[in-house]
């Protein structure tokens, strides 16, 4: 694919992280507007190391694959139904997330005014913070040429994981362990749905 132009529109919805007994770490992101407008993306951590992004649109794809890495691209029908349980699935994927209480963090996010919360400077000067509360987790990450920064917003837990990838059963609920690594934000170790908006310059 060729290298798609920087998105100036923030992405703005919900990031889900879990990992999984038989080994796979899975990262939902559900977006109620961006570039694309209402779209949905599953990022996949193999065992092995590889890296796989589910997407239903190869301009979304580029998008994505301009700002982190993957070893693999799989374009198709990625769609997630949420609620109480998000249901998500994709080629070959097949996933149940249930959503569990409010944390701590999430009740301090919501605190936030948005107006500070969305700014560069703020998501530098809290990166320290955030990277000693959550250490996978940063707030705003230099990608070459590029400044990603994320706003959080709500942070909640999962409360339960289940489904299929490639027809294998996933099995239960795990921590992000070992982290992920598709560059840019990690996940928290502890399976969670934050709020988020991801913005780009």
């Amino acid at each position: 694919m060729t290298r798609a132009p920087a998105a100036t529109e923030p992405f703005r919805g919900w990031i889900a992280a879990t990992g999984t007994t038989r080994g796979p770490r899975v990262v939902v992101g559900s977006w109620d507007s961006g570039p694309f407008g209402r779209v949905d993306d599953v990022m996949v951590a193999h065992p092995d190391g590889r890296r796989v992004l589910y997407a239903p649109l190869e301009p979304l794809a580029q998008e994505i694959t301009s700002r982190y890495r993957f070893e693999e691209v799989v374009l198709g029908d990625v769609h997630i139904t949420r609620g109480p349980a998000w249901h998500v699935t994709g080629p070959g994927l097949d996933l149940v997330l249930g959503v569990g209480r409010r944390t701590a963090l999430g009740h301090l996010l919501r605190l936030q005014p948005s107006a500070l919360r969305e700014r560069l400077w703020w998501a530098r000067l809290s990166d320290p913070i955030a990277r000693r509360v959550m250490p996978s987790v940063r707030t705003a990450v230099r990608n070459g040429d590029d400044q990603l920064w994320y706003a959080a917003s709500d942070h909640r837990l999962l409360s339960t994981v289940s489904g299929t990838l490639g027809g294998a059963d996933l099995g239960a609920m795990a921590p992000v362990d070992p982290p992920v690594d598709f560059g840019g934000s990690g996940a928290p170790r502890t399976p969670s749905l934050t709020r988020i908006a991801s913005y780009r310059r």
